[in-house]
């Protein structure tokens, strides 16, 4: 029952450990499973033996687990190693916050259909789990157009909100990044990513909101960079992926669409005329693609003229 990064770290955060050799081996085994910069607190007589972490770690039980304790369905806050934390617990399929220390004996997770209940009643409260404060709060909703950090189950990653749908909800993104898999969308309109029963968000923006310690300066950089692989980069202005190079060079030919609906050329003279069609997204490097949007814009048209409210009075 291997852990979490966020459980390792806020484990080892809520307690001591028995010797500096001991802190030593939980820190080697931890290199690679989670970010370690926990301070060091020795406690000779309490603290935990390098033994006790691994038994914890492939065995115990973490932060937001959800777990069954005879009868009762309920979620973990902070996890010590012979005693945790209840922070809710589900009751006639709603969720009751509660604040009480239990033992972990007698524990277990519970079973897969047990912990969708948990986390559909979380949904319809709009409640998720806080790793900041350890227990469940109003769960935060990101916002239409909002560069955002999701995290899940065994992952976590960046992206830029395109539409919410509370009550299914679907999320749409503009465009997302996983450190996990490396994965990179970019398509404008990135379904079925991220949702928001299985995912919890904060902006990207540092402030009140945020729960995690990732740096969102850092985060927007990080987007960018990725994206900049496939030569695209996110326009936050103007809300949308465009080619890191926009314009062709000065002297190069460019196409266009006019107001006659006509795809004409122009030489690139780095004037604001042809910024400002850059800009609008009236701007093509090749003359191929100006066609295949001419032909689009031309069908839209023709659709749009067949609407039967369309010059009725």
């Amino acid at each position: 029952m291997s852990k979490t990064p966020l459980q390792i770290q806020s484990f080892l955060s809520c307690n001591a450990y028995r010797s500096k050799s001991d802190w030593e081996m939980i820190a080697a085994f931890c290199k690679d499973k989670a970010e370690f910069h926990i301070h060091a607190e020795i406690d000779p007589v309490n603290g935990l033996t390098a033994s006790n972490f691994i038994d914890w770690y492939e065995h115990g039980f973490g932060a937001g687990d959800i777990v069954q304790k005879g009868d009762e369905t309920l979620m973990l806050g902070i996890s010590h190693f012979k005693a945790t934390q209840s922070v809710a617990k589900l009751s006639d399929g709603k969720i009751l916050i509660q604040d009480i220390e239990i033992a972990t004996e007698g524990l277990k997770i519970a079973p897969d259909d047990i912990q969708l209940d948990f986390r559909d009643a979380m949904f319809l409260q709009k409640l998720q789990f806080s790793w900041k404060d350890m227990k469940l709060i109003q769960k935060y909703s990101p916002k239409v157009n909002e560069r955002v950090i999701f995290h899940g189950d065994d992952i976590k990653g960046l992206g830029v909100v395109r539409d919410v749908n509370v009550q299914t909800g679907a999320v749409e993104l503009y465009c997302y990044f996983i450190y996990e898999t490396k994965q990179c969308g970019f398509s404008m309109h990135e379904r079925n990513i991220v949702n928001l029963q299985d995912f919890w968000f904060e902006p990207m923006d540092n402030g009140e909101e945020r729960q995690s310690k990732m740096n969102g300066i850092s985060c927007q950089r990080r987007l960018n960079r990725e994206l900049s692989r496939y030569g695209k980069t996110w326009n936050e202005r103007l809300h949308r992926i465009e080619p890191l190079v926009m314009q062709v060079p000065i002297g190069k030919t460019y196409w266009y669409i006019s107001d006659k609906m006509v795809l004409l050329q122009d030489v690139e003279k780095g004037l604001l005329l042809s910024r400002t069609r850059a800009n609008a997204g009236n701007y093509f490097w090749k003359r191929a693609d100006g066609e295949e949007m001419l032909a689009r814009w031309h069908e839209d048209l023709r659709n749009r003229l067949a609407k039967p409210d369309v010059n009725t009075k």
